[in-house]
């Protein structure tokens, strides 16, 4: 036993990823791309993305003492598909500004204690190669843009993390419930995160299976009280909010468009982590991280919902690096030459280091333009966020810094103005009467606009509103103002 302890550490040694100095590397890399995260995306006073802003707003209205999962018939005619604990949270540090840099550091951290603990559960097996997949975790192309966000995705797949981590160290005992209530936040933060549940309890039914029927008994209590809970709380609203409001159209194309974005900026680790299925499966060994892997990737598939995006493979992304960190397969060294011993070290290195190159690339290409842009937001805002009165617009940004609250949010109540559970009239009548002074909408391409506004909507703009401005971020924008007050 001894001299197998010893043979594994010289393993750990020779496949180090030449120790210290490519794991460095790999270390400042990922530290590039978290500086420019914290100094360039953080403090960015425009929305990054289209959803944040009104989950900002959501927030601050929940922080003022406002329903987060009101009626959708009175105003603010929105829905808040996510359920509350992020947004939760969001609001608990409205107090810290108007601005995104507390909702984003939220959603970040996350993402940050994801990467620690992939190199935290894989590092008893693999050494310092768990803490080189970690740092690769970090610079992952999907975290260019999606990283730094508003948005409840990071925060549940950590919740989804550590109850999977969890059930891996302690199936066969009790320990295993204390992931339940992670789940629980995992499911509470985002209802869609729910992979790493499922693989846990497949792996309970191998490994465990006593286990199942009181590990599901529990699990259905305190999700079925959690949610009773939300309901009576809402006065009826929440699962129409977070479930009903959410089953839009499915888009196949959509899907394989997704599918094929994911993979192609994705591809390497993806390649690695198929081999390290494959030779898992040929030892028949199925582990809890594989399994986890296989059911996030299989989720993946609700990406093909009208409104989804790249946000539904971040459990799938986790899911890969903790396979990988935990699995890597540092002992096929036993069946190497010693040159080939030496060599392996340096190719894995070098392959590695030139991924976190490329990934940094793809990290500083997003965020080349964004102060220029930000500041032509600022200027939007001085001119149009201190006009009186209330505001439409797809750019909520706009709302955010001027501290408007929210009337109307478009596309997820035009999709339920589509499927005939909305009425939209009185919002109809308000633009038909000029009641709002401005209605901010992004105009290209045309078939955005016409998934967050309907016929009617669109009508009553193009009578009765005039373009009096436009500007240009990510995408182009026009203002409008009804047209009595232009003349």
């Amino acid at each position: 036993m001894e001299g197998l302890k010893r043979k594994r550490l010289s393993q750990h040694r020779e496949l180090g990823w030449l120790c210290p100095v490519s794991l460095a590397l790999l270390g400042l890399g990922a530290l590039a791309v978290v500086a420019q995260t914290l100094v360039i995306r953080l403090p960015c006073a425009m929305s990054l993305d289209y959803v944040e802003g009104f989950v900002r707003l959501d927030a601050a209205r929940l922080a003022q003492g406002g329903a987060l999962y009101g009626d959708p018939s009175q105003v603010p005619w929105t829905v808040h598909p996510y359920t509350p604990v992020y947004t939760a949270l969001v609001a608990v540090a409205d107090g810290l500004g108007r601005g995104f840099a507390a909702a984003r550091g939220i959603a970040y951290a996350a993402i940050l204690a994801t990467a620690l603990l992939i190199g935290l559960t894989g590092q008893r097996r693999t050494g310092l190669v768990a803490w080189g997949v970690a740092a690769l975790y970090l610079t992952q192309p999907l975290f260019a843009t999606w990283g730094a966000l508003a948005r409840p995705d990071s925060l549940a797949v950590l919740f989804s993390a550590l109850g999977v981590v969890i059930v891996g160290r302690y199936a066969g005992g009790r320990g295993v419930l204390w992931a339940l209530p992670l789940f629980l936040f995992a499911g509470l933060t985002k209802q869609s995160v729910g992979a790493g549940l499922l693989a846990s309890l497949l792996y309970l039914l191998v490994e465990s299976p006593r286990q199942v029927l009181p590990f599901l008994l529990l699990g259905a209590l305190g999700g079925g009280a959690a949610v009773l809970a939300l309901q009576l709380g809402s006065g009826g609203w929440f699962w129409f909010h977070t479930v009903e409001a959410n089953l839009n159209r499915f888009n196949w194309e959509q899907l394989w468009a997704l599918e094929k974005l994911f993979a192609g900026s994705h591809w390497p680790a993806l390649v690695v982590g198929s081999v390290v299925l494959i030779l898992l499966v040929r030892r028949r060994r199925f582990p809890l991280f594989g399994l986890w892997f296989v059911v996030a990737s299989l989720s993946t598939l609700s990406g093909g919902k009208v409104g989804a995006n790249l946000n539904y493979f971040f459990e799938a992304l986790a899911a890969l690096a903790f396979l990988i960190a935990r699995e890597f397969p540092v002992h096929l060294a036993d069946r190497l030459t010693r040159r080939g011993r030496m060599a392996t070290p340096i190719l894995v290195a070098c392959v590695a280091v030139i991924m976190a190159i490329a990934n940094m690339d793809v990290h500083r290409r997003s965020n080349l333009r964004l102060k220029e842009a930000d500041q032509i937001f600022l200027d939007v805002v001085e001119k149009i966020g201190s006009q009186e009165g209330p505001m439409i617009s797809d750019d909520a940004a706009i709302l955010v810094h001027s501290g408007k609250p929210l009337l109307f949010r478009p596309f997820i109540m035009t999709q339920l103005a589509k499927a005939g559970i909305w009425d939209q009239q009185p919002l109809v009548n308000a633009l038909e009467q000029g009641t709002i002074p401005y209605v901010i909408f992004r105009s290209h391409p045309p078939a955005i606009h016409q998934d967050r506004y309907t016929p009617e909507m669109r009508a009553a703009l193009k009578r009765y509103y005039q373009r009096v401005g436009n500007y240009v971020l990510a995408f182009p924008y026009e203002v409008h103002a009804p047209v009595s007050v232009v003349r």
